[in-house]
């Protein structure tokens, strides 16, 4: 078990220089970044292209798969498109409006040239006797449908100390043979994982209509976040605490504020036994402290749970024939006069955009949590806008969560 307490960011299909992973300029001595890319013409602009800074990056001309062998991969019209994989002509007339055009998938994963290459397993390479590519600790994968292949030769770095999995998958088998969504969620639970959310999901319409027909596509692709269960961190004393301490951060910088603190209550029970790791403490793992201790300063308020407003009695009552609200039935009868209707639906959109002015306005004369504080002071600014949005948004008095009185306890328990 490594006990590297730096990020070790491996990305598969690293034409451009770009991932699936979001990294800070604040943290970028820790992180190591491995990008891979099958096509070694475009390894030297990734090269060239990549930012300056503290980040180590190993640029690397593999192609990654579940065994090796000999393969040929399909270099495409859009090299962003290139596959393992043969697109399949069902899929053929698909197509996004792409920014200023039309992105015609016929055109773009049409094969240009054909290269023989030699595949080789991600589990290999970390095994290597040299050790001269770290293993990961978040695992991207924008492969163009070979996804599930390249998790399948990758089931020991994935079980040994992974924490995230960010990848692209499809709803629909663009490439022939490829797995789908539901293949690959179903793969990654079972070592260890959990769907968290979508990233981004990608629409793509079936047939191309002219301007002025042209309605909503088909959700047909996303990128996809995976994290490790917190019952399933593999090993014991300071590679645990390690694997906790990554997996805290790297949920926080996808905005999984609540999946990070039920680690650091892990951290927290562990201390005694597992004190730390000797040697210089990344930028992360001081924020990380920094966050523990500011969110021990906020009130442990809660709003009130479902059980907390009904009894089940009156829960079972809102379904009674007679239980229809007065505005319900207030309703109904407007329906009946749709122009009264529609001014009154009009004037309410109206109001509804003068509350959401005012609850800029509250949210800025509220101020910020400690919380709140210690994300912007490192740089992440958005976790802190989200925590302060919910905040406000979920309960009818911000000012108690923030000047509770001193004879306050938490209503209810979570």
């Amino acid at each position: 078990m490594k006990c590297d307490q730096r990020i070790t960011v491996h990305h598969v299909g690293g034409r451009g220089g770009g991932g699936l992973f979001p990294t800070l300029k604040a943290f970028h001595g820790d992180f190591v970044e491995v990008l891979y890319d099958a096509d070694a013409d475009c390894l030297e602009q990734v090269r060239k292209n990549l930012p300056a800074g503290e980040k180590t990056t190993l640029v690397l001309p593999h192609c990654i798969s579940n065994r090796r062998e000999a393969r040929t991969i399909n270099l495409n019209f859009d090299p962003y498109t290139s596959s393992l994989l043969d697109p399949d002509p069902a899929f053929s007339s698909f197509y996004c409006y792409y920014h200023d055009h039309d992105y015609l998938f016929a055109e773009a994963g049409k094969a240009m040239e054909r290269r023989s290459v030699e595949t080789v397993t991600l589990d290999s390479l970390v095994e290597s006797p040299d050790k001269s590519i770290p293993a990961p600790d978040v695992l991207s994968l924008d492969t163009q449908g070979s996804e599930y292949e390249i998790l399948e030769g990758a089931t020991r770095a994935l079980q040994s100390g992974v924490v995230a999995v960010v990848l692209e998958a499809e709803f629909i088998p663009f490439y022939k043979g490829q797995k789908l969504f539901g293949q690959l969620a179903e793969l990654l639970n079972g070592l260890g994982f959990q769907f968290c959310r979508f990233l981004s999901v990608q629409e793509w319409r079936p047939f191309r209509a002219p301007l002025g027909l042209r309605g909503d596509g088909f959700q047909s692709a996303c990128d996809a976040l995976f994290l490790r269960r917190v019952d399933q961190i593999p090993g014991e004393g300071q590679g645990v605490r390690v694997i906790l301490q990554k997996l805290a951060f790297v949920s926080i910088l996808f905005h999984q504020i609540e999946y990070a603190m039920r680690c650091l209550e892990e951290l927290r029970r562990g201390e005694e036994a597992s004190p730390g790791v000797e040697g210089a403490v990344p930028t992360y793992v001081r924020f990380l402290r920094d966050f523990s201790a500011a969110a021990e300063e906020l009130p442990k308020r809660y709003p009130d749970s479902f059980a907390g407003i009904y009894t089940y009695e009156t829960s079972k009552a809102r379904f009674a024939a007679e239980a229809t609200s007065w505005s319900g039935k207030a309703k109904q009868a407007l329906k009946a006069h749709p122009l009264l209707y529609s001014m009154l639906k009009g004037t309410r959109r109206g109001l509804k955009g003068l509350s959401g002015v005012w609850r800029t306005l509250w949210g800025a004369l509220m101020g910020s949590t400690p919380p709140e504080r210690v994300l912007r002071r490192y740089g992440l600014r958005d976790q802190a806008r989200l925590l302060k949005r919910n905040r406000l948004a979920q309960t009818s008095s911000a000012r108690k969560i923030l000047h509770p009185p001193s004879t306050a306890s938490p209503k209810r328990a979570p």
